[in-house]
């Protein structure tokens, strides 16, 4: 497992110093989730993803690098609002707040996967949280995390539909921005427009896993599955469709 250490850090915001976490990158084992959520022994790290400072709440991959204006935008009630939410784990309000900072910039599509990595620490909380309960004895306890999931869910398509419109890419393949975005609304029950985007990026013409991850996702859709599912089911369930076998009486090229 790859060693924590921390580095002092200077916020840009405040000009306050605070010792943050960094962790040297660990070799993964499993699936991916369709949304690119990393297996649990490559998210053990997700608390050293983004920064926040103890003095102002800045967060953001770098408090020393944030985008031009975050001060106004972490002085705001909204912003301040989201950092103490008691609706969301601390770290997910971390991951919005970096949203916000992000989405003031007009940076929308590193705005939506904050959101997207918001989502993902509620997922953890109500993992945990279903097989151990409120071990803890809080009031974390009663917290709806997988409500809090979906609404990281929601504001991220709306931040990446933004980003989309402006031109700002998020997936390096194409139908992968279409899969990811997909994948987003299927797990918060808007499967007719998830079944929109997956013909979307059908129609850009994807190749090999991104194709079958479209694919995937529409057999999802159709049958209203919200459940979290993995690249690696994706391809298993490839391999085990019925394969059509060639017409009698013409070779491969079709001629009789």
């Amino acid at each position: 497992m790859p060693k924590t250490t921390e580095k002092q850090k200077k916020c840009a915001v405040c000009g306050g110093t605070s010792a943050q976490p960094s962790v040297r990158a660990g070799k993964r084992h499993g699936s991916p989730d369709l949304d690119t959520r990393p297996p649990a022994n490559a998210r053990f790290d997700i608390d050293t993803w983004v920064q926040r400072c103890p003095s102002c709440g800045l967060c953001f991959p770098d408090i020393a690098k944030p985008p031009s204006g975050a001060i106004g935008i972490v002085q705001s009630d909204a912003y301040q609002e989201q950092l103490q939410s008691e609706g969301f784990p601390k770290l997910a309000n971390s991951f919005l707040c970096w949203s916000l900072v992000e989405e003031q910039a007009g940076n929308f599509a590193n705005a939506g996967w904050a959101c997207i990595h918001a989502a993902w620490v509620c997922d953890d909380a109500a993992d945990f949280s279903r097989l151990y309960g409120n071990v803890s004895g809080s009031k974390m306890g009663t917290r709806d995390e997988t409500a809090a999931a979906t609404l990281c869910r929601a504001k991220a398509v709306k931040l990446l539909k933004r980003a989309r419109d402006l031109g700002q890419g998020f997936g390096a393949q194409a139908g992968s921005e279409e899969a990811l975005m997909a994948d987003l609304l299927r797990r918060i029950a808007r499967f007719e427009s998830a079944l929109k985007m997956v013909q979307f990026g059908i129609d850009a013409g994807p190749r090999g896993v991104v194709d079958t991850v479209l694919r995937f996702e529409k057999e999802l859709a159709e049958k209203r599955d919200t459940d979290v599912h993995t690249i690696s089911g994706a391809l298993k369930w490839k391999n085990e469709l019925p394969q059509t076998p060639e017409p009698k009486g013409k070779d491969v090229t079709g001629q009789a």
